[in-house]
């Protein structure tokens, strides 16, 4: 998952005050589609039918996965007009926790609650970071694109070609990185120079963010499941 696209529009245009009552309610989104992420995971997890209806219908997750990719589009071309946003916003979130629930069933359940509040203490650590510095995130933009084109080009191959567990290990520990950069540089400029009416575009790439990271904690730490 990659990030979808902002407006350029600048820090001075705005006093402080909406800046900050602007990344609260960027923020509560998030929050609202890392908690519905998690009790759909929760699902697939503690109830048996769900689980086996899964494992007999394995086109499912497949199918899923392309949903989430198409309807980033539209989310990104109606993120401004309300309700249609939050109504795109919700069906995007759900369906991405869908995808992220059958995953999890690949999994130790202790393993990917180990991760999962590894990934928390990440997160936490490098929003504040950020927002604490004065040091211009934007920078660094350059390098993620840079790491993200080298992932997104060995996850192609891999396709043809079975990567090495060396490779794999690369990968992983390449994506913790990309993935907090991408983190970081999308506060600072959600704080710095996102539009408030960007709302939906910014909680989106945080959300995105924060899950293509534990997904790379998840394939690097976590505990294959019988």
């Amino acid at each position: 998952m990659t990030d979808v696209e902002l407006g350029n529009y600048k820090t001075d245009k705005y006093d402080i005050s909406v800046r900050h009552a602007f990344l609260r309610k960027v923020f509560c989104i998030v929050l609202a589609q890392l908690l519905c992420t998690a009790g759909v995971s929760t699902v697939f997890q503690v109830f048996p039918p769900v689980t086996l209806f899964i494992a007999e219908n394995a086109w499912i997750m497949f199918v899923n996965f392309i949903f989430v990719l198409v309807i980033i589009f539209p989310l990104q071309w109606k993120s401004r007009e309300v309700p249609l946003n939050y109504l795109l916003l919700t069906v995007f979130t759900i369906s991405l926790s869908i995808f992220t629930g059958i995953s999890l069933l690949f999994y130790n359940l202790q393993s990917v609650i180990q991760i999962v509040i590894m990934t928390i203490v990440i997160v936490i650590s490098l929003i504040t970071f950020t927002l604490q510095t004065k040091y211009d995130f934007q920078v660094l933009h350059g390098m993620a694109i840079s790491g993200m084109s080298i992932i997104t080009t060995s996850m192609f191959l891999s396709i043809f070609y079975k990567p090495t567990p060396a490779l794999e290990l690369c990968m992983d520990i390449l994506g913790v990185f990309v993935f907090s950069v991408y983190l970081m540089v999308d506060v600072d400029y959600t704080y710095n120079k996102c539009d408030p009416e960007d709302y939906i575009l910014a909680a989106t790439n945080i959300y995105l963010d924060i899950m293509n990271l534990f997904a790379r904690l998840l394939s690097l730490f976590g505990e294959e499941s019988n």
